[in-house]
């Protein structure tokens, strides 16, 4: 989403627009987190804050290494190497919070695995035919679909700071696609 619209390695040292959109983003990221509800123990607000822009920042690091990859690599090597990632790393984090699955459990994580291996697939193949900046803010629609289903599913409505957040976000990436448009071939960069 937002991070990988301008975490991008092109884009290291750029010009002033290249820095102007990185503070619309992180007033965005503000706002956000403004909406959090804080506690006095440092643990119940750390997580949070923290997990959500560590996940963004992880999130945009994939997205890059995705797009670097497309330029070299096979769709199935990436996919597989992707996998193989996901099977190295999961372990680590499950041993903190195993519990034994249910058999339904079982159906979610075969439906999970083969909708995210068809969603990278799409996103290899959308590295391979366009520009970041371009696929960029079809990632925004997570935020309308999160929405959604923060609601049906949980009864939860969006604050007054997480829409302001939202849209700051939304409107800072629209601008880095408008500008990488629009800009002269030397300035886009």
């Amino acid at each position: 989403g937002w991070p990988s619209a301008n975490l991008d390695a092109d884009d290291i040292g750029m010009s002033e627009s290249w820095a102007a959109s990185w503070w619309i983003m992180l007033t965005g990221i503000a706002l956000l987190y403004g909406s959090a509800q804080f506690e006095a123990n440092l643990f119940y607000w750390f997580l949070p804050v923290a997990m959500p822009l560590i996940g963004a920042v992880c999130f945009a690091l994939y997205q890059i290494t995705t797009r670097m990859l497309t330029a070299t690599e096979k769709t199935h090597s990436i996919l597989f190497y992707t996998a193989l990632t996901g099977a190295v790393w999961s372990p680590i984090a499950v041993i903190f919070f195993w519990r034994t699955p249910q058999l339904t459990h079982w159906g979610v994580f075969f439906g999970t695995g083969v909708l995210g291996a068809a969603a990278h697939l799409c996103l290899v193949n959308a590295f391979r035919l366009a520009e970041a900046s371009l696929i960029a803010p079809f990632n925004y629609t997570k935020l309308l679909w999160v929405s959604i289903l923060g609601y049906l599913l949980f009864d939860d409505m969006p604050t007054v700071n997480t829409l302001l957040g939202s849209i700051v976000i939304i409107v800072a990436g629209l601008y880095v696609l408008y500008r990488e448009s629009h800009a002269p071939a030397s300035l886009a960069k």
